[in-house]
């Protein structure tokens, strides 16, 4: 009977233990994680991302100011253009502040 007592004491001793571990990483930070390597190499890419991206951006803005401005009946729109580029512009240069 002891050993069966004992068994018992065991499995829910694993089973606590267990549960601790899963507590531990359901409520452990990402830049705690495994020393926050892990996250720091996301942080990383997604730097990147953002940089291709905003690329992305100011290239297919400049596409279709050129498109625009091939077109002599669309100048007329060109000033509307140029208010949007500012805005942008600022936007840009606020976030990279950030």
């Amino acid at each position: 009977m002891g050993s069966i007592i004992d068994n018992l004491t065991n499995a829910i001793n694993t089973w606590n233990e267990k549960l601790a571990e899963i507590w531990l990483l359901l409520t452990q930070t990402p830049q705690n994680f495994k020393g926050g390597n892990i996250w720091n190499v996301i942080v990383k890419i997604h730097g990147g991302l953002q940089a291709i991206g905003l690329a992305l951006l100011v290239l297919f803005f400049a596409v279709g100011m050129v498109k625009t401005c091939s077109n002599l009946n669309e100048i007329k729109r060109l000033a509307g253009q140029f208010v949007f580029f500012k805005v942008c512009n600022c936007k840009v240069v606020v976030y990279g502040m950030g």
